[in-house]
């Protein structure tokens, strides 16, 4: 049989509280996490807690990605082709560089 757990009891993510959460979500699924949990009167935390232990749900970002150019793919293949033909004495130095815009927008 399966006991109780000795700990703190659940209240805050308990199954009437998930079953609000479902329901609200199901409602309005492009409303944020922070709104859900002030209609509910729950904290942040609780609300997130119960999208992803309880409904299995996990938050999302929209990455912006800009178009491909033409003279990148065909530096990528010179790369890959330089790559194929290094020697095992030869060193080969990677780098990362990156740029990063702030704005007050």
């Amino acid at each position: 049989m399966k006991q109780t757990s000795p700990g703190r009891p659940r209240t805050a993510t308990g199954p009437e509280n998930v079953a609000a959460v479902r329901a609200l979500i199901l409602k309005s699924p492009r409303r944020s996490e922070r709104k859900h949990a002030a209609a509910l009167q729950l904290s942040d935390r609780s609300v997130r807690r119960i999208l992803h232990r309880d409904l299995r749900m996990h938050p999302y970002k929209i990455a912006i990605a800009q178009k491909p150019k033409r003279s990148g793919f065909e530096n990528r293949t010179k790369l890959c082709h330089d790559l194929l033909n290094v020697r095992v004495t030869d060193v080969a130095l990677f780098y990362d560089e990156a740029h990063f815009h702030l704005s007050a927008q």
